[in-house]
């Protein structure tokens, strides 16, 4: 399931475990923007396709990763991706629980203090 949020002009699109089949699909028909983007399949190279970040364009991208996970993931790739269209990019294994705030106008995110 790929799911797009929207509340006034701010905007997040949580694609789950899309993979690249479904991403270009989805860009190529519906042309998706968002402010915040949750990274598909936690960052493997089949996900976060060129045409979905350049049709999203996001501020902020959030990456679910376990730390030192056998796959090496997220990708090289795709945080290349991101980093080209300049992306803020936070990720659960160096970053901890994050949370985004949508006001209607901007995301705000909120890093939790780890103890």
């Amino acid at each position: 399931m790929v799911l797009r949020v929207s509340y006034g002009d701010s905007s997040v699109l949580l694609e789950g475990d899309a993979e690249r089949q479904v991403e270009r699909r989805i860009a190529a028909i519906h042309h998706p923007s968002a402010n915040l983007i949750k990274v598909g399949h936690h960052g493997s190279a089949n996900a976060t396709t060129p045409e979905l970040v350049a049709s999203a364009k996001p501020k902020f991208a959030i990456i679910s990763v376990g730390s030192g996970n056998p796959f090496g993931l997220p990708r090289s790739e795709v945080l290349g991706r991101l980093a080209d269209v300049g992306t803020r990019v936070y990720r659960t294994d160096l970053h901890g629980g994050v949370t985004f705030y949508l006001d209607g106008h901007s995301v705000t995110p909120s890093v939790a203090a780890l103890h």
